[in-house]
């Protein structure tokens, strides 16, 4: 089956071995994992993207958006933007940001939306809206060589507010925690930003004893994940997280999230650790988080290790596999 995938908005120039050098935001990491998935099944792959260095990754051909030329293919997949001519049996409009207008305004056979929070919150009135959700890479799944009982990571895009509350919270932790460890992933470059508008967030995180490690790929971020026993995810409320990506990937290395709720979040979540609502820069939302990581810490070892494996049971199912087969299903109907 020949099957591309288009993308034309987004925010950064990338290839696929930049997941693992320097890591890509969320809407590329899907990117190159269904394409991988997809080839993997035995179907001829071409993604067109900002693409920095067009090649074969992985059995899949990459190429500049630009370059597209208009050619038969059975599957079409646009990641909420197409050429103005193309030609396809089947056509999908793979929405991650469902609050824009492109999610809606192309003809296409189906939409798909990757979680029922998005579908409902935005596009109920679309007949064709489905869900397929993502997937989650297997290096995340991994049984770590230790956790570390009371080392707390935090990962995503600057631009999202989290990071500016960190300090608070590491330095009352600290004051009961001397063993403490607070590792933050992540910078502006996820979403094609300049880091020098970010620097002073950064030199505060740095200043008070956070180890903050900047952009970081996938085995990186894994690893880190698989040896840290929470999850800090706080997020402002001016972002809507349709997903979840960096909480699923969290969950499936073990780590017991305590988190924003807004947007799919407290979905994901579920019952599998904490979500706290509200403004994140509130004294009540700094003052629940730091209650809620000192009643996990206080945990025994049988007790933390099961809501470990609760965590990754819930994620079991996001695997890019399931994903792609869903996406293929769609050809045959």
């Amino acid at each position: 089956m020949k099957i591309k995938i288009y993308d034309s908005k987004g925010l950064i120039s990338y290839n696929p071995n930049n997941l693992n050098s320097k890591g890509i935001g969320g809407v590329e990491n899907c990117i190159v994992n269904l394409a991988k998935e997809l080839s993997r099944l035995n179907n001829e792959v071409t993604v067109l993207i900002n693409c920095d260095k067009d090649g074969v990754y992985d059995g899949v051909i990459y190429k500049n958006f630009n370059d597209y030329v208009i050619e038969d293919c059975d599957l079409f997949i646009g990641c909420e933007s197409f050429p103005e001519t193309f030609k396809a049996n089947k056509t999908i409009n793979w929405v991650h940001r469902p609050e824009s207008r492109d999610a809606r305004r192309f003809p296409v056979d189906k939409i798909v939306c990757v979680s029922e929070w998005a579908r409902k919150t935005f596009l109920q009135d679309c007949s064709n809206a489905i869900v397929i959700e993502n997937g989650i890479e297997p290096i995340f799944f991994e049984t770590p060589n230790k956790k570390m009982p009371h080392r707390i990571i935090y990962a995503g895009y600057t631009g999202k507010g989290g990071m500016t509350v960190l300090p608070r919270i590491y330095n009352k932790l600290n004051e009961y925690y001397s063993d403490m460890e607070m590792i933050v992933c992540g910078g502006g470059g996820l979403w094609g930003k300049s880091d020098d508008s970010f620097k002073q967030i950064y030199k505060s995180l740095i200043d008070c004893g956070i180890i903050y490690v900047g952009q970081v790929g996938t085995e990186i971020l894994a690893n880190l994940m698989k040896s840290s026993s929470v999850l800090i995810n706080p997020v402002g409320q001016h972002h809507r997280e349709t997903f979840g990506l960096v909480v699923a990937q969290a969950m499936a290395s073990g780590c017991i999230p305590v988190s924003s709720g807004e947007g799919n979040l407290s979905n994901l979540i579920g019952d599998n650790g904490i979500t706290i609502f509200g403004e994140i820069n509130s004294d009540e939302w700094i003052d629940e988080s730091i209650n809620k990581i000192k009643e996990i810490f206080s945990l025994d070892y049988y007790t933390i290790e099961a809501g470990r494996n609760f965590c990754k049971r819930r994620i079991l199912n996001f695997n890019w596999n399931n994903t792609a087969l869903e996406f293929l299903k769609l050809c045959n109907k």
